[in-house]
């Protein structure tokens, strides 16, 4: 287990141990992926380097060259980015995309046809390509990208919502489960999204939390998230299971029947399903059941040191998905590069 991990036989009740917990995860998770998220900063700022920013330029050295007077030139002659572009413009004229197929059970032909159509509609309206280039470049600049499903309503006057997805604006704000083993992090049982937003918008778009931020004792485990001027947003993904049992029966009228356990309870009573597990067992009816863990994932809002809003998420995927460049694991530490790395002492001789 990677230090820092959450124990659930330490954790305080209610929002107080949600907040414990996140904390936690996130030392876990800085722990793990820090030193390559800064990595990932320096290569994102040398691939974009120029005349202007001098990013492709050691500091030590440009300010030798430059300081007290001295006007040495500093050229920068960018073919990193003429590379990382190639690349790019090719993974982005591949259109790919999600194909639904009907596979057994009752999918249909038309079922599937009309999920497609579904799928079709979310790209569209996310304006998808656009955010998929945004990926492409952080996954080629930096070597990491994450794609990030979200609930928008469709108005002010109704409750229906549409999906959306869209590219993170900064990869070093996200984290996932260090103990994914998923390329993806499909597999991933909590992740944060970090948000910088100055402290007059929050007062304004938060009012009830106005002067609040930071006042509670245990402010001091949120010192990486609090300063004068700013409040960092956290939201807080984190799956809850709930065991359950699935159980699978055939009814008189030969039908197949396959419910959770807890559904079964809940529709027909718990007299009934105690009932039709003994005839399970006892082979009076065909059938069977195992256990299963019913993910249910979870958001809370963070706000410095208060959980500011939380919700339910209508999936049991934490509803983030990485795109990685290459990404190593050896002895138990990250290594993680897109097409800049290879190429950084290269371009500084050409310079």
């Amino acid at each position: 287990m990677l230090f820092g991990a959450a124990d659930d036989d330490n954790l305080k009740p209610g929002d107080d141990g949600i907040l414990q917990e996140a904390v936690e995860r996130w030392k876990v998770c800085y722990n793990w992926q820090g030193v390559e998220d800064q990595r990932t900063r320096e290569d994102i700022k040398f691939a974009n380097g120029d005349a202007r920013n001098a990013w492709q330029w050691p500091t030590k050295i440009y300010s030798l060259r430059t300081d007290n007077g001295t006007d040495k030139p500093c050229l920068t002659i960018n073919t990193t980015r003429v590379h990382n572009d190639m690349i790019i413009n090719d993974m982005s004229k591949n259109a790919y995309g999600v194909t639904v197929r009907p596979t057994g059970g009752k999918a249909s032909y038309k079922s599937a046809e009309m999920m497609q159509t579904l799928v079709r509609r979310t790209q569209q309206i996310s304006k998808f390509q656009t955010h998929l280039r945004k990926v492409h470049e952080q996954q080629v600049d930096g070597g990491i990208g994450y794609i990030i499903l979200e609930t928008r309503y469709v108005s002010n006057k109704t409750r229906n919502q549409d999906i959306y997805l869209k590219a993170s604006r900064d990869p070093t704000a996200v984290y996932l489960d260090p103990w994914i083993t998923e390329p993806d992090g499909s597999d991933a049982n909590f992740g944060f999204e970090f948000e910088r937003i100055p402290r007059k918008e929050f007062n304004r778009k938060y009012p009830k939390y106005k002067n609040q931020i930071g006042a509670s004792p245990m402010a001091s485990m949120f010192v990486d998230w609090i300063n004068e001027k700013e409040i960092m947003l956290a939201k807080y993904w984190r799956k809850n299971g709930k065991k359950d049992r699935l159980v699978w029966f055939e009814e008189e009228s030969g039908d197949e029947v396959e419910k959770l356990a807890s559904d079964i309870k809940k529709e027909s009573g718990a007299e009934i399903y105690k009932k039709l597990m003994e005839d399970i067992k006892n082979g009076v009816i065909d059938g069977g059941s195992r256990e299963v863990c019913d993910d249910q994932v979870e958001w809370y809002l963070i706000a410095g040191d208060k959980i500011i809003d939380k919700g339910d998420w209508a999936g049991s995927y934490i509803p983030i998905c990485r795109c990685v460049g290459r990404e190593l694991v050896i002895d138990a530490t990250l290594d993680r590069k897109g097409h800049t790395r290879p190429l950084i002492d290269a371009q500084r001789m050409l310079n």
